[in-house]
């Protein structure tokens, strides 16, 4: 399946993705370790990419590359060791933008489950 990107502020066609909106939205809601802020806030944008070793690649190229802070270094390293489970396997990635803060999400859609979120400041 080609990469899917859509954009949540008008009719959306979530047929082309590969889970039903309600599902998408109970499952971010159901996921005890999100922001309850996050859980009821509106999705900004919908996306479903395929996992694969040039995505990983550039993750890894950035961590290596990167002379920033730590934390950043550390984050790039944690979304590498959460996506690099699911090579191979399209995930809907949901972005939510609150005040200050954006939450990027990824969702399997197979096992209906948040298989990674992280958050950093807009």
């Amino acid at each position: 399946m080609k990469q899917q990107s859509l954009a949540l502020t008008g009719d959306i066609a979530f047929d082309q993705l590969a889970i039903e909106p309600l599902t998408l939205r109970e499952i971010v809601q159901n996921c005890s370790e999100l922001p309850c802020q996050v859980k009821i806030a509106e999705f900004t944008y919908v996306e479903e990419r395929l996992i694969d070793e040039t995505l990983l690649h550039r993750l890894s190229s950035y961590q290596a590359a990167d002379d920033g802070p730590p934390e950043w270094v550390i984050r790039l390293r944690r979304r590498r060791e959460a996506l690099s489970s699911y090579l191979g396997t399209n995930l809907v990635c949901v972005l939510i933008r609150l005040p200050g803060v954006q939450y990027t999400i990824e969702v399997d859609p197979d096992s209906q489950n948040v298989v990674h979120w992280e958050w950093q400041a807009a």
